[in-house]
């Protein structure tokens, strides 16, 4: 019978054990910290010892950004302000918004040429300021 040892590095070029005798061919690890990247090589065993580490593979331990909290909207003049606060980014920064604009048939799109969430001033400031006038009702 085979079985595996896992172990992994939290950055700092030294390899801790995380299991041993594991015989399914896979593993959830547990405990990892949102942001951390972490690296992970594995050993297999018969009746004649370990064999050598596997190739490491690195891991980001991030996933997708909270749901964010619906935008605000604020009326200054001739412009309206799209503001929203940043959710939660779970490991990784958030590099980009789709901000839905609901058209007057009530269906939403991005439009990104009206408000670019991509933006870096839009995505710093997590704000949007639009011309009325590039709005319908």
């Amino acid at each position: 019978m085979t079985d595996y040892r896992l172990s992994y590095d939290q950055s700092s070029d030294t390899y801790v054990e995380l299991a041993s005798s594991v015989v399914a061919n896979t593993y959830t690890a547990t405990g990892l910290q949102y942001g951390q990247t972490y690296k992970f090589k594995i050993e297999s065993q018969n009746g004649f010892g370990y064999s050598e580490y596997s190739e490491e593979i690195t891991i980001l331990c991030a996933t997708h950004p909270e749901k964010p909290a619906a935008p605000s909207t604020t009326v200054i003049d001739d412009y309206v302000v799209f503001n929203w606060d940043a959710p939660v980014d779970n490991g990784t920064p958030i590099t980009g918004y789709n901000v839905f604009i609901r058209q007057s048939d009530l269906t939403f799109i991005v439009d990104r040429t009206i408000c670019d969430g991509l933006d870096f001033t839009v995505l710093t400031n997590t704000e949007c300021t639009v011309n009325l006038d590039k709005l319908t009702a």
